[in-house]
């Protein structure tokens, strides 16, 4: 299927085949989600699915982006943008400690920015201290109309039009953005290169394979939607190949409810309205097989620990 060889963005080693992922499968796989074909140019393409036999970071082959007219369709879902993030609210307090007391004009950059929900939750900041950064224009008209300095485009763009300069910010946030860019450790390198001496670089991503993967495939875990599957063992090889220190964060992890929703996933598929009378008839009629949910999700809390939540948030510092 691959017409190149395949290579891990954090091993020289050859990576190991996980599994191939025709355009088939994925269109199937993205109709069953959202309950709706996809448009025809939505899956450009076959694509495989490669582990780094060194770091377990799994990686799409080739590393292809979706097209823009995969993001205009899952996009138009309400259910697709989340509301305020676990990570949002580790990130904010923080952030707030850092600042508090300094004189010397603490500033913030969101790259990924989205709406600019996360920026306008750091109400301890100047409006003109929390800059935001998208490719998507509507996501910046939206910041835009709440005050926020604004740029639409990449980091580069941003440096080439005088938006932001190197080592001039405290703090660059991204969230939930790494898994989608086709070259990851540059990517990286570029925020960090933004980062005044001290400053600190925030990551989110799914921690993966999320705690329902090991029942349900997750189409938009996977490409076009998501090229990188991170996990901790990945990330601190990230921060010793880019010379930064590294710090882990994860949500708390519960395997009773991880074993539900895994149910409720295998039982109704996702974004599935289920009352709560069925839930329960369903559940006790399938006993047997919640029970092997619930002890497969013990074995992976017991064996992550601390992180074993479904999203990770690193903070690298030079």
């Amino acid at each position: 299927m691959t017409q190149h060889p395949p290579k891990s963005p954090l091993s020289g080693r050859p990576p190991e085949l996980v599994r191939d992922l025709p355009e088939a499968l994925l269109r199937k796989s993205l109709e069953d989600y959202f309950q709706e074909p996809p448009p025809a140019r939505a899956v450009e393409g076959d694509y495989s699915l490669w582990r780094c036999v060194e770091t377990h970071f799994e990686f799409a082959w080739p590393p292809r982006a979706g097209s823009e007219a995969f993001y205009q369709w899952i996009g138009g879902f309400p259910f697709y943008y989340p509301g305020t993030r676990w990570e949002h609210r580790e990130v904010a307090d923080r952030l707030r400690a850092e600042s508090a007391g300094r004189t010397d004009g603490f500033k913030v950059l969101d790259v990924g920015c989205g709406s600019g929900r996360f920026l306008s939750s750091l109400n301890f900041l100047p409006i003109k201290a929390r800059h935001a950064v998208d490719f998507s224009p509507l996501a910046i008209r939206e910041c835009e109309a709440k005050g926020l300095p604004s740029h639409c485009g990449s980091i580069e763009s941003a440096l080439g039009a005088g938006f932001v300069a190197m080592q001039s910010l405290d703090a660059v946030t991204s969230f939930h953005c790494l898994e989608h860019v086709e070259q990851p450790v540059q990517f990286v390198e570029q925020m960090l290169s933004l980062l005044k001496p001290g400053g600190s670089l925030w990551v989110s991503t799914p921690n993966s394979p999320m705690s329902f993967e090991s029942e349900w495939f997750d189409v938009l875990n996977h490409p076009p939607h998501h090229l990188g599957r991170w996990n901790p063992t990945a990330y601190r090889a990230l921060a010793r190949r880019l010379g930064c220190e590294c710090d882990l964060f994860s949500p708390s992890a519960s395997p009773l409810r991880f074993a539900l929703g895994a149910f409720k996933l295998v039982s109704y598929g996702p974004n599935r309205g289920v009352g709560r009378v069925k839930r329960l008839a369903d559940l006790v009629a399938g006993v047997g097989r919640f029970a092997g949910i619930w002890r497969r999700q013990r074995r992976r809390v017991a064996a992550a620990g601390v992180l074993a939540g479904d999203a990770i948030l690193v903070r690298l510092t030079k």
